[in-house]
């Protein structure tokens, strides 16, 4: 996003405009009058040291102007941003111009600058729609499939997962009944604590046959249901396994992949 950000105000404002970061203890972005950041890396998402780069290299009221995500600002510690400059002008952007619940914990301070991004930045003065943005060329018209594999809902003892050959989500070697700490496991482990062959393929397989049926295998797509990079390595494999199978298929015969007989059994089929 920074990058992305850089790239288009360079182009307008020179060398005026630099991206927030830290070399040899400075602020890289220092002597510029556009400063290009993440609330990431002003330490607004750090725990122990929170807000640490913004409140190093910037003190109150630092900006005449402020350009912010203003759905994000909703997120509780984020908006400190906001109130680290009261008198700067703040413009709101978003895709999400929604309303937020608000935790019951958050204060009164918080609540009136977070929770309703209408309520703290006013009504929108420019506003272009998904279908406007659809029209012109911008975004690909979409349609919401819900999916939702029946496993997940399952329970597994330990002896079924032993069965069915665990193994260490990091290390790839497998594990033994000493090495499971739970009586019971669902299939939301499968990804997360424990790699075993019960989810990822099956949902990739419905994936691929979804893209199959809707357009082809060969459209872009983004896959966000991997909870972590090793479960997003494992997911590539299994649909380039599934492309190279499709590939090799007579061109009369490219509409499905043949799905493989696991497939006959409720507890891993998605429903």
């Amino acid at each position: 996003m920074r990058t992305q950000a850089y790239s288009k105000l360079r182009a307008a404002f020179g060398d005026n405009a630099r991206i927030v970061s830290t070399e040899k203890g400075g602020n890289t972005a220092a002597n510029a009058h556009i400063h290009i950041a993440t609330y990431q890396t002003l330490g607004l998402d750090d725990e122990e040291g929170f807000a640490s780069f913004l409140t190093e290299h910037y003190g109150l009221d630092s900006f005449s102007v402020i350009i912010d995500e203003c759905h994000r600002s909703a997120w509780g510690r984020w908006s400190e941003v906001l109130r680290r400059n009261p008198s700067a002008i703040h413009i709101g952007l978003t895709a999400t111009p929604r309303k937020l619940e608000e935790s019951d914990k958050a204060s009164r301070e918080d609540k009136e600058i977070t929770g309703n991004n209408r309520q703290y930045f006013g009504e929108p003065v420019y506003e272009y729609t998904l279908i406007q943005a659809q029209e012109d060329g911008y975004l690909a018209a979409c349609e919401i499939v819900k999916r939702k594999a029946s496993i997940d809902s399952a329970t597994f003892t330990t002896e079924e997962i032993l069965k069915a050959g665990v193994k260490d989500i990091k290390t790839g070697k497998p594990l033994t009944a000493k090495d499971l700490t739970k009586d019971e496991y669902t299939g939301k482990d499968f990804d997360g604590e424990l790699f075993i062959e019960l989810r990822t393929p099956k949902m990739c397989q419905d994936l691929f046959q979804l893209l199959c049926e809707n357009g082809g295998p060969e459209q872009k797509v983004i896959i966000a249901f991997c909870t972590r990079e090793i479960h997003a390595d494992r997911v590539a494999q299994h649909m380039n396994n599934l492309y190279v199978r499709w590939c090799r298929q007579p061109a009369t015969c490219r509409r499905t992949i043949t799905p493989s007989s696991a497939w006959a059994d409720p507890t891993t089929a998605p429903t």
